[in-house]
């Protein structure tokens, strides 16, 4: 973002995502533990952008801390699938009982 005298003005922490919140479901659909939710954080790049360093460190700790992580492109004649795209990955997240559940192999 730039101020009133055209300066630009920087937010957040170095290689933090452009979008992130929380998941809420009110039933794990694996486990059906009631009321969990799941961090994610969203890179949204154009067709030609590259992330830094510092944005991919930020998905990988977000994704070692369990939560869900990753860079989304818009298709050129489908901006409207962006939101499409972003909803199904978003979507069959396991709650962090059951992830942690399946790093254990007996």
């Amino acid at each position: 973002m730039k101020d009133d005298k055209g300066q630009f003005v920087r937010f957040g922490q170095a290689g933090q995502s452009d979008l992130w919140g929380w998941l809420v479901e009110h039933r794990c659909p694996f486990c059906n533990r009631a009321q969990y939710g799941v961090h994610f954080e969203i890179e949204v790049k154009s067709d030609k952008g590259k992330p830094t360093d510092a944005q991919l460190e930020w998905l990988a700790m977000v994704v070692k801390n369990n939560g869900i992580a990753f860079i989304v492109r818009p298709e050129p004649n489908d901006p409207i699938g962006l939101r499409e795209r972003i909803l199904k990955l978003l979507t069959g997240t396991k709650c962090p009982l059951c992830v942690e559940r399946s790093k254990i192999n007996p």
